[in-house]
Order: structure tokens, then sequence, then C-alpha cells
């Protein structure tokens, strides 16, 4: 997870009390990385349920069966990884609060694709 926070914006400082946040210069991250037995069928129902509410892309230099998406309001945004390996689903799910770094959305995704086909060779 620190090497996540470090992608997303420089040095990450964890706030106490706080599982999965840490502070970075200019705003909050909070990181969620979820790993669960999973089958096909639930993975393509999650898949269609995201599709109508963000745009997905396909990820094959993650695994044949995995996709992105970028969702957000206001000041937060939110960068998803839904992968299916095997019976294994991992989720790993980045949202930003006020983050006011100089990397755009897709910059941010491009360095987040490479932990998580990292993360994904270990499953």
């Amino acid at each position: 997870m620190d090497e996540i926070a470090v992608v997303l914006g420089g040095r990450a400082a964890k706030l106490p009390d706080k599982a999965c946040e840490y502070a970075l210069p200019g705003g909050l991250v909070s990181i969620s990385i979820v790993l669960v037995p999973f089958t096909q069928a639930e993975f393509l129902e999650a898949r269609r349920g995201w599709e109508s509410l963000a745009v997905v892309k396909d990820e094959p230099s993650i695994g044949p069966q995995a996709f992105s998406f970028i969702s957000g309001m206001g000041d937060r945004q939110t960068f998803n990884f839904l992968v299916l390996k095997g019976t294994q689903f991992l989720l790993v799910n980045v949202l930003e609060i006020q983050q006011r770094g100089p990397m755009t959305p897709p910059e941010k995704l491009d360095r987040l694709r490479a932990l998580v086909r990292k993360m994904a060779t270990k499953i």
C-alpha cells in the first residue's frame, strides 16, 4: 500500500488510527486491496454493473480478465482495477480526496496499472 501512495503523489504519511488512509501533498488517499474467491459469472456481473456507471477499459497488460475505470464527483476521484485470476478476484480501489497533484488521472492510472500488474502476478 505504501508503494501505491508514493506513486500517487510523492512521500506519503500514514494517518494514525486509519488502516488505509494516507496524507499526500495536496490531499488524502484511501487505498483498499481485496482478494476474495469469485466465479466467472460474478466477475462478469460486476463488470456489467460498472459499465452502467463508468467508462470501463479492458486491461490486457494485467491479465485476460482485468478491467479498470475511473469514477468521481467534485473533489473525489476513484481509480479502480478488477482482476479475475482463476477463482481469485483482486480489487484495487484508490480514492483520492482533494488531491491536487501534477499528474492527470490518465497518468495516475498508468502508474497504478504497473503496480496492479505486479500484484496480479502474485495470485
